[in-house]
């Protein structure tokens, strides 16, 4: 179980982890970001914004660079995690 508090996300959205289980995504219905944290101390790595309606579904590529993702304003985002910006 992962756990980190932020007061700001509504965690009824997405939650996935990268492949090599070292980032942990979270999209959600307030702010419409996803969010990249780091799994093992839980420290907030990049706000990723780029939707406008809530973030319902991600999918973390096995590369451990980009991650996609699809929000309730129908657009597919895919963004290089690492860096912190949408391709």
């Amino acid at each position: 179980v992962w756990r980190v508090h932020d007061p700001g996300m509504d965690w009824q959205g997405a939650t996935v982890l990268s492949a090599d289980g070292a980032h942990v995504f979270t999209g959600g219905n307030y702010r419409n970001q996803v969010r990249v944290w780091e799994r093992e101390t839980g420290k907030l790595v990049h706000r990723l914004d780029g939707h406008y309606g809530s973030v319902g579904r991600l999918a973390a590529n096995p590369d451990n660079v980009r991650l996609a993702s699809i929000g309730h304003d129908e657009r597919v985002r895919v963004w290089d995690y690492k860096a912190g910006k949408l391709l």
